[in-house]
């Protein structure tokens, strides 16, 4: 019953193109996408983005995603473009958000150190 309701709240938003709810099953598509090894699937979803008011819905989750599947997906110049952009948004992040942004520092360190060696 449960599952009937939500699959028919969220067709409901995508026709109404509900800019927060097509948001957010985007970030749910990505992920099953990736589950199933689609990665490449993950990275398209993850890469459309819906505005409002001309600013991107979650954007700094959306470059996080982008920059991590990209990394999978063997799209290094791609993830570091995602994660810089990431962490310009971030550049003072509140201590709740503090850990992923170091995460973020991590792997982009390692992806503009295997970019190097590769020049």
């Amino acid at each position: 019953m449960l599952r009937e309701q939500f699959s028919e709240a969220l067709k409901q938003a995508m026709r109404d193109k509900e800019q927060l709810a097509v948001s957010t099953v985007r970030l749910i598509l990505a992920r099953l996408k990736e589950r199933r090894g689609d990665v490449r699937g993950a990275l398209a979803a993850v890469r459309r983005r819906e505005t409002f008011l001309t600013r991107p819905l979650y954007l700094s989750t959306f470059l996080r995603e982008e920059g991590r599947l990209a990394a999978l997906a063997g799209e290094n110049d791609a993830a570091i473009e995602a994660y810089r952009h990431y962490l310009t948004l971030r550049a003072a992040p509140e201590p709740p958000l503090r850990s992923e942004v170091e995460y973020v520092r991590d792997e982009l360190g390692k992806l503009e150190r295997a970019n190097g060696a590769k020049e």
